[in-house]
C-alpha cells in the first residue's frame, strides 16, 4: 500500500508537469515523530528525489539542515542553505494589504487606515511572513469567536503576546 502511495505520487507530479517539489515546514515532521519514523520520511524524501528527477525545496527552521543531514543518503543532496531575511517594511505592508483581503471576515479591517494595527502586526512578525501568517489566522479565530469579524488592534495585541 505504502509504495503504491509512493508510486501514484511519482506518477501524478510527472503527470502534472512538477519542475520543483517544496516542503514547507518540515520541523514539524521532526518535532512530531518517532526516530523510527523520522528516517522513514527521510528514506521517502530521497526515494521521491530519485524517482522524480526533480529537485526538492525544503523550508523550516535553521535545525532542520541538521535533521535532513542525519540521513546518510539525504546528506549528500543538501547543498545550498538561504536564511531568508525579514521583509523590508514596505513589503511587509504589501503582504499585509494582500492578506487582509483574504480574511473570512464579514466586516472590513482596513488596515490602510490603521496604522497603529499596521506597526503592531510588525513588531509581533519581526517582519517574517510565516509570523504575519500566524498571527493573522490567530486574530481571525478570535474576531469570529467574539462576533467582531473584523480585526482589531486589541485582537492583534492579545494573540501576539500569546506568540511571542
Amino acid at each position: 500500500k505504502e509504495e503504491a502511495l509512493h508510486d501514484y505520487a511519482v506518477d501524478m507530479l510527472k503527470l502534472c508537469g512538477t519542475k520543483v517539489i517544496l516542503i514547507d515546514e518540515l520541523q514539524q515532521v521532526e518535532e512530531l515523530a518517532t526516530n523510527a519514523n523520522v528516517r522513514a520520511f527521510l528514506r521517502g524524501i530521497k526515494a521521491l528525489i530519485n524517482d522524480t528527477r526533480r529537485p526538492v525545496v525544503v523550508g523550516g527552521t535553521r535545525g532542520i539542515v541538521d535533521f535532513l543531514r542525519s540521513e546518510p543518503q539525504i546528506r549528500s543532496r543538501v547543498e545550498n542553505r538561504f536564511e531568508m531575511k525579514p521583509m523590508e517594511v514596505a513589503e511587509e505592508v504589501k503582504a499585509l494589504l494582500t492578506f487582509e483581503r483574504y480574511l473570512p471576515l464579514r466586516r472590513a479591517t482596513d488596515l490602510r487606515a490603521n496604522p497603529d494595527t499596521i506597526g503592531a502586526i510588525q513588531s509581533y512578525s519581526r517582519g517574517y511572513i510565516g509570523r504575519v501568517a500566524r498571527l493573522l489566522q490567530a486574530a481571525t479565530y478570535v474576531a469570529i469567536e467574539t462576533g467582531e469579524e473584523r480585526l482589531t488592534r486589541q485582537m492583534i495585541d492579545e494573540v501576539g503576546r500569546r506568540m511571542i
